[in-house]
């Protein structure tokens, strides 16, 4: 998960780098940012579905917070005004 977040910010220096306006910044992330945000949706799934985490189990609980707020992080791609550290505090 850490290198998938890793890879987020490594766009986010590159906007940043490159001095990108609005438009291009919002193509940059969803040509870059989204295949990563795609992947943690898909782990966050798979990790959520292990048998190994039980109903009330405090994993069980953590997933399903997080497959709830997915929806933020997917805001990420469209709303040039969020950063990611927005993101994950709404």
């Amino acid at each position: 998960m850490l290198k998938w977040i890793q890879k987020l910010y490594v766009v986010v220096r590159k906007a940043r780098k490159h001095q990108l306006n609005t438009d291009q910044c919002k193509a940059l992330r969803q040509e870059e940012s989204m295949p990563v945000i795609d992947q943690i949706g898909k782990w966050m799934i798979k990790q959520h579905k292990a048998p190994e985490f039980l109903p009330k189990d405090l994993m069980d609980k953590a997933f399903t917070y997080l497959l709830h707020r997915f929806n933020y992080i997917t805001r990420y791609l469209q709303e040039i005004k969020l950063n990611l550290i927005q993101v994950y505090n709404r």
